[in-house]
């Protein structure tokens, strides 16, 4: 199972994505990236999960919370829902 998010925000060119898989040794994971549009500057951060269900869980609230600061839902799972 993967999941991921990917936001973008248009007025100010920041994207901010989130996906959550097992990684090589089986761990849960979510890995949270975020940056400009326009240059190669950002940052990641990885954060060990208890399972699928927290992943899930924690996207609810990152995707709460993006919303809350402008940000638009531009692709979910690989579909793509919008435009930058």
């Amino acid at each position: 199972m993967y999941t991921s998010r990917l936001w973008v925000h248009s007025e100010k060119r920041r994207y901010y994505r989130a996906s959550v898989y097992k990684d090589l040794l089986g761990h849960w994971v979510m890995i949270r990236d975020w940056g400009s549009l326009d240059t190669k500057l950002g940052g990641t951060k990885t954060e060990l999960l208890e399972g699928f269900g927290q992943g899930k869980a924690q996207l609810e609230v990152v995707g709460k919370r993006r919303a809350n600061h402008r940000y638009r839902l531009v692709e979910a799972d690989g579909i793509v829902l919008g435009a930058c």
